[in-house]
């Protein structure tokens, strides 16, 4: 079964609110309130990861069945406190909203384990051979990193076709990687430069044509030079070291943001093996 080697979140530099939350016990996952819009989404992300149930959630119409259940006393804990007049309104009128990335693990009869897993929205979850190295990806374009994210909202249906899911079966020494999207980016353009194939090169001949921060962005990471060629041991293994301990990510984590190789915004982390 998997094995949780490591689990990290610290938020931006210079803030004591950290919106994203994680989830370690056998079911992995992770959730990006969205700090922008609608209110108390920080607190939706982690009541969402809080109420996932034990089995996938396997199609659209399942996420949305799942979603009825468990909203309504979100509502309640806040629309009955006396909350400010605008902040009340934001809330009845916005909603809260939040990424969604979760991996289950399935062990069937003959001892072969798959990996069960959904995602709304742009954060990341990365299944990884160690001899292929990434061999199933929740982002299917990297140029999404440029488009507003969809997210989950407590008072609004999910947006049909949004939601992406997946049931990729998975032996020993493989690992999964879940991470909210500022380290998503970072991981996945790094990838795509020390890859040789035509739709990396395509991808990422688009992004450069992009007037958005993340045309600069892949600008500094080829400028820097960090990865030529071997992937899992200049940018993988670095970051699943640091992740040893809090301080020690979030020490990786500002070394990036300070060198502009990823975005500013609060960095989430769980890296699990298959033994």
């Amino acid at each position: 079964m998997l094995e949780t080697v490591r689990a990290q979140s610290c938020p931006k530099p210079g803030d004591v609110i950290n919106e994203d939350h994680y989830r370690i016990d056998g079911l992995l996952a992770v959730a990006d309130g969205a700090g922008g819009a609608g209110i108390f989404s920080g607190e939706w992300s982690e009541y969402l990861l809080n109420n996932l149930p034990k089995q996938p959630i396997q199609d659209q119409d399942r996420l949305s069945e799942w979603l009825e259940r468990i909203w309504e006393p979100f509502f309640e804990k806040y629309e009955k406190q006396k909350l400010e007049a605008d902040i009340r309104n934001k809330f009845l009128n916005e909603g809260s909203l939040s990424t969604l990335s979760a991996v289950w693990t399935v062990q069937k009869e003959d001892d072969s384990v798959s990996l069960h897993w959904l995602s709304y929205g742009d954060s990341v979850i990365l299944i990884i051979d160690p001899e292929k190295g990434i061999i199933e990806n929740s982002i299917s374009d990297l140029r999404i990193f440029a488009e507003p994210p969809n997210l989950l909202n407590r008072n609004t249906e999910p947006i049909k076709g949004a939601m992406i899911h997946a049931n990729t079966p998975v032996m020993k020494g493989m690992s999964v990687l879940l991470c909210t999207d500022a380290l998503g980016q970072y991981l996945l353009l790094t990838n795509a430069l020390a890859g040789e194939s035509a739709e990396n090169a395509g991808q990422l001949d688009a992004i450069r044509q992009m007037p958005f921060r993340l045309a600069n962005l892949l600008e500094q990471i080829e400028r820097s030079g960090i990865v030529k060629e071997n992937w899992v041991e200049q940018v993988l293994n670095p970051l699943v070291a640091a992740a040893e301990n809090e301080s020690n990510f979030k020490t990786h984590m500002y070394d990036l943001l300070n060198r502009g190789l990823i975005a500013p915004d609060d960095y989430t982390f769980v890296f699990a093996k298959l033994l």
